[in-house]
């Protein structure tokens, strides 16, 4: 069998070989660096915003509060605007309340906490929340705490729902 000798690479074809790696590798770091960045910038947005939820919470709160034990209606209005303002902010972040109560329990936007027994609701759904939870760009920033429908309740007179 005859022996392969390698014929020499011009120096130009060698160059030109080793330039178009280096772009190559240099392209591929920009790529993953902006990958990165963008990841980066993604943590520190839900970050902040998870932070700044409580607040909302409670200004809804008082809110409430306030409406609650008849407080001056300037009170009431004023609070009412702040909520409003902060829900506007967070709105143009890209963050929507997750609508929970009358809906089915999906564990990817709500974390039960409870279950009750009722006779409106069939087993699964969502009878109210204790704290409002929140999606950000179509995706769960913040999951909903809900208590969960178990059902009709049982009857004991009648034997009813006992197994």
């Amino acid at each position: 069998m005859a022996e392969v000798i390698p014929l020499p690479v011009p120096e130009e074809v060698r160059l030109r070989d080793q330039m178009l790696r280096l772009q190559a590798d240099f392209d591929n770091y920009r790529k993953r660096t902006a990958r990165e960045q963008a990841e980066w910038s993604r943590r520190v947005r839900e970050k902040v915003l998870l932070d700044v939820l409580p607040v909302l919470d409670n200004l809804e709160r008082a809110e409430r509060q306030a409406r609650e034990h008849q407080a001056g209606d300037a009170f009431i209005g004023g609070l009412t605007l702040v909520v409003q303002q902060f829900q506007d902010i967070l709105r143009k972040q890209g963050v929507q309340p997750i609508e929970a109560v009358g809906h089915p329990f999906d564990p990817k936007q709500h974390e039960a906490i409870s279950q009750a027994p009722s006779a409106d609701q069939p087993e699964g759904v969502v009878l109210f929340e204790t704290r409002r939870g929140y999606l950000l760009d179509k995706e769960t920033l913040r999951h909903a705490q809900v208590v969960v429908s178990a059902g009709k309740p049982a009857d004991s007179s009648t034997g009813e729902g006992v197994q």
